[in-house]
């Protein structure tokens, strides 16, 4: 488990965000916080076993069964929650397919059930450094992330 600190910015086409996030993206109690680029937080999303739970700046409140349906009022972008966890550590998921590797054998360039994800930079070059910035994209659906400080969990 970690939590991740960075600056995303997405867009689907038609709709876009913009701003720093802090994620903890553990199973048992996920939290994402997006802060608007003035550095307010704009948003909250708490997911467990229970239910997902998004708590906006305007003080208005969302529930759904899961953090999937409410992560896209949070970055813009409907992307697979479980995968992208797994993608922003550079962790290829089961039957995706790793195009490219870099120097130290971190993937470079993986494809999952259609999503692209290009990772641009990692935090050292060591083999187990953790990625620093990350495209993940398909079709209209964009999302740059730049990882800024990686964290253990407590």
């Amino acid at each position: 488990a970690f939590v991740l600190e960075g600056r995303l910015s997405a867009t689907d086409g038609s709709r876009a965000a913009r701003g720093r996030i802090e994620w903890l993206p553990a199973p048992a109690a996920a939290r994402w916080t997006a802060y608007s680029p003035l550095g307010q937080i704009a948003a909250r999303l708490e997911s467990g076993a229970g239910g997902a739970r998004l708590l906006s700046a305007d003080g208005s409140v969302l529930e759904a069964a899961s953090a999937q349906t409410l992560l896209p009022q949070v970055i813009g972008v409907e992307v697979p929650v479980d995968k992208f966890a797994l993608w922003v550590q550079a962790v290829p998921a089961e039957g995706a397919e790793v195009r490219r590797t870099d120097g130290e054998g971190r993937p470079g360039l993986v494809i999952d059930e259609g999503w692209r994800i290009d990772y641009h930079a990692y935090a050292g070059p060591e083999g187990d450094a953790p990625p620093a910035r990350l495209d993940v994209s398909r079709g209209d659906a964009r999302i740059r992330l730049v990882i800024d400080q990686w964290t253990p969990a407590p």
